[in-house]
């Protein structure tokens, strides 16, 4: 059968074994036969599991259940288990039978599925946000067998990486910049996969000592035996990097699978993330000159007690220089002059782009300063800046 099948006497002991079990566990014969089955056991479940499990077999139930155990080289591996108490002809419980089927890889991914089905509810109501980030990474350790900690780093405006969420890490190292060059996932040469300690260490050797040492203490370096990555990229630009890192043992190899799927999800989130926040610009900002354009104008419009004076302007002959020259020339018109007018704006002042060739300058002025405004500004300095 494929299926791993033991059995052990009432004291608990194996007494048999085919040989599905020695393959999915790793162990020869000699090294199970008499032996307890907690060889396997893999510190996942809790001291009442498996009080509930010998209470149920020796009142001669049948148990089943979804058990986390371990192989022999302390992978990790998820079974469907049902335990069974033998009868001799008298009715008697003699022995006790367990048969188990490997479901590490389908379970991982139903796990994985309910965790972004969640999440994605989650982004939905809040968006995105630090807190969105940590609950993330904490129910991914759930989900993915072997995980034990997890980090993600994501770009900032200068360029460099931060850790925005660490789960299993010192929060030490939220202090932390990485240059691109210092984060393996963006320097490996496939953008998913997995890469041991030792790799990894060696990685760390050409980085500058302060954050050696850090990365070193903070991030457990010395102790890691695997780290699942994943560079992370929409529209082919980097945005971050995620990371699970295993203790105990490597991840089982099924655990590649759910991960990638959970890193494509996560690029998924920030494009869609991306797209929103682009179209809400698009909505309210003028895309050739970026400024703000009506629907900001008539959405943000508060009246207030302080004075405020509307200045309409258009460049005249406009028409004729977009036919005579091109609609390109005709952009780069515009886009100067509300490059010069900008740097007309006094403090508080503010300029929107109405139409084609229409602006419309918000300015906390007195009535009586417009005249000056306009003439110093318009009539001796912007249309001179202009190309």
């Amino acid at each position: 059968m494929p299926e791993g099948i033991f059995t052990t006497d009432l004291e608990g002991r194996i007494t048999y074994a085919n040989a599905a079990l020695y393959t999915q566990t790793g162990y020869d014969p000699s090294e199970l036969l008499g032996q307890n089955p907690r060889i396997f056991k893999s510190g996942k479940h809790p001291e009442a599991f498996y009080r509930d499990l010998w209470g149920t077999l020796r009142r001669g139930q049948v148990f089943r259940s979804i058990f986390y155990n371990r192989r022999k080289d302390g992978r990790l591996v998820v079974e469907d288990e049902i335990l069974t108490p033998i009868r001799n002809l008298q009715g008697q419980v003699v022995a006790y039978a367990s048969t188990g089927r490997d479901i590490t890889r389908e379970w991982s991914l139903y796990r994985i599925q309910q965790v972004l089905i969640q999440m994605l509810e989650r982004f939905l109501q809040e968006g995105m946000g630090r807190s969105f980030f940590q609950h993330f990474l904490e129910e991914v350790l759930e989900a993915i067998p072997g995980a034990e900690a997890g980090s993600l780093l994501l770009r900032n405006q200068d360029g460099s990486f931060s850790f925005v969420a660490l789960t299993g890490h010192d929060p030490g190292l939220r202090e932390v910049r990485l240059t691109p060059e210092e984060v393996y996932a963006l320097q490996a040469q496939a953008p998913q996969g997995r890469v041991s300690g030792v790799v990894l260490g060696e990685f760390a050797r050409h980085l500058p000592p302060e954050k050696r040492e850090v990365l070193g203490q903070k991030g457990r370096l010395g102790e890691l035996k695997e780290s699942l990555y994943a560079r992370l990229e929409v529209e082919g630009k980097v945005i971050g990097a995620l990371y699970l890192d295993a203790f105990q043992a490597p991840f089982p190899d099924e655990a590649l699978d759910p991960f990638r799927f959970l890193a494509r999800w996560l690029e998924m989130i920030f494009s869609w993330e991306r797209a929103q926040v682009q179209a809400r610009y698009l909505r309210y900002h003028d895309p050739l000159t970026g400024l703000p354009n009506r629907a900001f104008l008539e959405e943000a419009w508060r009246e207030g007690d302080e004075p405020l004076v509307l200045v309409l302007a258009d460049l005249d002959n406009f028409g004729e220089i977009n036919q005579a020259h091109g609609r390109k020339v005709g952009d780069m018109l515009l886009a100067a002059a509300a490059r010069a007018w900008e740097e007309l704006l006094p403090k508080g002042g503010e300029l929107y782009r109405l139409g084609d060739d229409e602006f419309l300058f918000v300015l906390p002025l007195e009535p009586g300063k417009v005249l000056g405004f306009y003439q110093q500004g318009f009539t001796q300095n912007s249309f001179l800046a202009l190309p």
